[in-house]
């Protein structure tokens, strides 16, 4: 992961969907099997580096890449469970057993993005929100310039945890979807060739 000209610091242009060298700034081509060590390696140096110089421009494209970083690993999952997903469509199709590895990689393809979710301890984030309601309630009594922004960064808070307890719980019941319906698959298997199919569309 070095450039022609030498140099081994890279960067990403997020537009373009490119590394490139922070030296001469031409573009860095890198193997596509180093593509996902490439981006977090630069995620984890480029994160240091913007919270120890403080610099939010820095962090501010970092938090932005991420996104592009997560559907090159997206990407990379599904392309090695595709074939192996191919393989049980045509079992189900031909009304064939699914063994224990079928239905490994089965929940993989289907549902291995979300289990991150589901094993997170959400006990702390709960609390997180007991507390914000009960600085919302307090807040609430004034209308002073002080307590109103107060207020609105209580809001905020909970917002955002209300996020992650909403994406827990969709998560956690696309989850339980997925277990009744492969638990069952002669009166599911219609409805898992069709979620294949469509999962298997170019």
């Amino acid at each position: 992961m070095r450039c022609k000209c030498g140099n081994l610091e890279l960067g990403y242009d997020i537009e373009n969907k490119i590394f490139y060298c922070k030296n001469c700034k031409s573009k860095v081509d890198i193997l596509p099997e180093k593509l996902v060590n490439a981006a977090m390696y630069l995620v984890q140096k480029e994160t240091v580096n913007s919270i120890n110089n403080s610099n939010l421009n820095e962090l501010n494209k970092i938090r932005s890449s991420l996104d592009d970083f997560d559907t090159q690993i997206k990407e990379k999952v599904q392309h090695k469970l595709k074939n192996d997903a191919i393989e049980i469509l045509t079992k189900l199709k031909t009304n064939q057993e699914l063994h224990e590895i079928d239905r490994d990689v089965l929940r993989y393809f289907l549902v291995g993005d979300v289990e991150y979710y589901v094993k997170e301890d959400v006990s702390g984030v709960i609390r997180n929100i007991k507390k914000t309601l009960e600085s919302i309630k307090y807040y609430s009594k004034s209308e002073d310039v002080v307590a109103l922004s107060k207020l609105r960064a209580f809001l905020k808070d909970l917002k955002n945890n209300l996020g992650i307890i909403s994406t827990y719980l969709e998560a956690k019941e696309r989850i339980e979807i997925f277990e009744k319906n492969i638990n069952n698959i002669e009166a599911n298997r219609k409805m898992l060739i069709y979620v294949l199919e469509q999962k298997l569309k170019p």
